[in-house]
């Protein structure tokens, strides 16, 4: 027209749209374009931006003669969520959004809304505003580990950050709500901040993370996330991104050793950091005030390189690959923590995958009391580390000290090299099913081979010792045990199995230098004093090895001894060897023979032999010749029950009357009883036939002793 203004329509077929450089074009569009004076339109009703759909986009010039003209596109992409990221990837969104849409898939449906306000001159930034509307979609980021399902909401992005609130989604198995926000760093970076709060869903993790303690949790609790994305120059996304995660596990029962344990209603706050580099992973988490901290350093799909697990303290960045465990605890019972240390699960792999899985490989602890095998250790401080399939550890200890040597394969022999050992002595238990779940189960020790310079059990100091054992079906043997003291020497075998309940079979010889201070050692009241012999004894017990049941006990004791004493205390104080109750009948006997016994009983041959049935020790042949008698003693002793049931003869020998004759001239002893012990002296024959018997019954601590009639032997 005369003003110089012009139109001009046309449609346009399967046509392409290439509208900014970078940007992915439009194919396949249905279009109309219309040029009016110096505006330009393109209204499209359909195309395809990569594999996506185009369902609407309007292009327009508004000036297409002004210095600073502008293409402004207003457009709407609908498809997969796969289609979606891939149009990110290839677009310069990718900057935007960060590289954790690097790696990542998608599924499902989803929009994208996007607008853009191109300068037709160089040098100027295009300006981008747009939306993305999630519909059921699910997202693997694969590079950070992480992965969302059942995810709907919308997130708006424009050139200042990105930004969404009331996002529903399942984070890695986890329901959750999730807002996105951009945190303005200064004028050239920022951080995309994703910050999500949920409920645990421990099941969930447990399929994702294979890791020792979630078959000890139980329960929900709520957790707070935040993942921040930084943003340098000109929006390029920083390579390291973070996580932060926070808890107060309030709701789960954590079902682990102490210091670990809570029960659901209690609070301990967990704290967990991660930092995401192009190919690792940095974490760091915090237990319970620095009960346990950690920090874990992750390759890609090689999983765990390095790590440090600290109790009590604060865990530092390893220097060597593998797992460190250190620090300190108070307490450490080894039954409690078994099931956290057993292979058992992986008894269907190969050795190699077998070995992948062995990640510790340093342990440097100290522990007040540690309790393992029946025994308490105090003060312990063990350094190890894994080298070729075998633990090399460094262990002291108040009660052991020395070198250890031991195979990650349980079939292979542990060896010990020890400056000492000192065992104590189980209490005995009348039931043995108490100790079945406070000891260990034979069928997980290795094959030992085991030194120690100096041992002791009990109070009992045994020297050298050295131990030879090897595995069982069922349990282990004792190939040897032997020890060598000035007190003793000891020589043993046996074995210990475990089918429904313990069992434990022991047979030993011993050849004793000092009866006294050997029992003396083993805690009983001191009640023999020297006395040289052997002892030679076969018992089986249900219990544990180092835990005999006297209610179970059963075997054989037979022992000869020479020049000792019995001392005289009173019954039941020396346990095993207060049945004999000697030193107590002279109090009770017609006349007064404690001139011959003065301060307990000398001896120059004992011998006996104890048939031993259910915790019941029966003898027939028990005898114990002195100076100033011969003891006879018949019966038995309730080892379980503690008490006795006994025939005891005692034969005074003549010669040993002088010091009662002494009495007598001073007076010590009343007229009848010199009048009857007179009688009794007249008797030539009294040595070799006449015996004073007495009937021993009660409990060990009050005995009766009650005399029976003097009979003539018949021999």
């Amino acid at each position: 027209d005369a003003s110089g203004r012009f139109e001009i329509r046309f449609n346009v077929s399967d046509g392409i749209l290439d509208y900014a450089q970078d940007w992915p074009r439009i194919e396949q569009i249905e279009a109309e374009v219309a040029f009016v004076a110096s505006r330009m339109t393109v209204d499209a009703e359909a195309g395809k931006v990569l594999a996506a759909d185009i369902r609407h986009v309007a292009v327009e010039i508004a000036d297409m003669q002004a210095v600073s003209a502008l293409l402004s596109l207003q457009g709407r992409a609908e498809g997969s969520a796969g289609d979606l990221i891939n149009f990110i990837n290839q677009s310069p969104l990718q900057k935007r959004f960060g590289s954790f849409s690097q790696d990542t898939k998608a599924m499902g449906d989803s929009q994208l809304d996007l607008g853009l306000n191109i300068p037709l001159v160089s040098g100027v930034d295009i300006e981008t505003l747009g939306r993305v509307k999630f519909e059921d979609v699910a997202i693997d980021f694969t590079r950070l580990g992480v992965d969302l399902n059942s995810l709907f909401g919308e997130v708006e992005f424009s050139d200042k950050g990105l930004s969404g609130q009331g996002i529903s989604a399942v984070v890695m198995g986890q329901p959750a709500n999730v807002d996105i926000y951009t945190q303005k760093l200064s004028d050239d970076a920022s951080n995309i901040v994703f910050v999500a709060e949920g409920e645990s869903r421990l099941a969930e993790l447990e399929k994702r993370f294979d890791l020792f303690v979630f078959p000890h949790l139980d329960g929900e609790a709520l957790w707070q996330a935040k993942l921040k994305i930084p943003r340098g120059m000109n929006g390029a996304a920083s390579p390291s991104s973070s996580l932060v995660l926070d808890s107060t596990l309030q709701g789960i029962n954590v079902q682990l050793p102490a210091p670990l344990q809570k029960t659901a209603p209690e609070v301990r706050l967990l704290n967990v950091s991660a930092r995401f580099d192009d190919q690792s992973s940095h974490w760091v988490f915090d237990y319970d005030a620095e009960t346990m901290t950690g920090v874990l350093e992750l390759q890609g799909s090689q999983g765990l390189q390095s790590g440090e697990l600290r109790f009590a303290g604060v865990a530092e960045r390893p220097q060597k690959p593998g797992l460190r465990i250190t620090g300190e605890l108070e307490r450490f019972v080894y039954t409690e923590w078994q099931s956290l240390f057993s292979v058992a699960q992986h008894q269907n792999q190969s050795q190699t995958e077998l070995k992948k899985n062995v990640i510790v490989n340093r342990v440097d602890l100290r522990i007040g009391n540690a309790e393992l095998f029946s025994q308490t250790l105090h003060n312990v401080q063990l350094h190890a580390e894994l080298a070729a399939g075998v633990w090399t550890a460094d262990l002291k200890s108040d009660e052991v000290a020395g070198q250890i040597w031991l195979p990650d394969n349980m079939n292979h022999v542990l060896k010990m090299d020890l400056d000492y050992l000192y065992i104590s002595r189980g209490e005995s238990k009348t039931n043995a099913a108490e100790m079945v779940g406070e000891s260990v189960d034979p069928k997980d020790l290795p094959p030992l081979i085991v030194t120690s310079k100096k041992t002791r059990f009990g109070g009992l100091n045994l020297g050298y010792m050295s131990l030879k054992t090897r595995r069982l079906p069922l349990g282990m043997r004792i190939d040897s045990l032997e020890a060598r003291s000035d007190i003793v020497d000891i020589s043993i075998k046996g074995q210990w199995l475990k089918t429904h309940q313990h069992h434990s079979r022991v047979s030993a010889d011993l050849k004793v230098y000092d009866l006294g201070a050997m029992l003396a050692g083993l805690g009983y009241v001191e009640t023999v004093r020297d006395a040289a012999g052997s002892v030679k004894l076969s018992l089986n017990w249900d219990g544990p090895l180092l835990d005999y049941d006297l209610a179970s006990l059963t075997g054989t004791v037979g022992f000869s001894f020479e020049d000792g004493r019995l001392l005289d205390v009173e019954p039941g104080a020396g346990r095993f060897f207060g049945l004999l109750s000697i030193t107590a009948l002279p109090r009770r006997l017609l006349l007064d023979f404690s001139d011959f016994f003065g301060k307990g009983f000398a001896f120059d041959d004992l011998r006996g032999h104890f048939d031993i049935r259910d915790g019941d020790a029966y003898t027939q042949k028990f005898f114990m010749d002195g100076p100033a008698a011969r003891i006879d003693l018949q019966g038995r002793v309730g080892l379980a029950s503690k008490d006795y049931d006994q025939r005891v003869k005692v034969v005074p020998h003549v010669t040993s009357g002088l010091p009662t004759l002494a009495a007598l001239l001073t007076g010590q002893i009343g007229p009848a009883v010199v009048l009857a012990l007179i009688e009794k002296l007249t008797k030539t024959e009294v040595d070799k036939a006449t015996g004073i018997y007495y009937q021993v019954t009660g409990s060990w601590d009050e005995p009766l002793i009650e005399s029976v009639d003097v009979v003539r032997s018949s021999k």
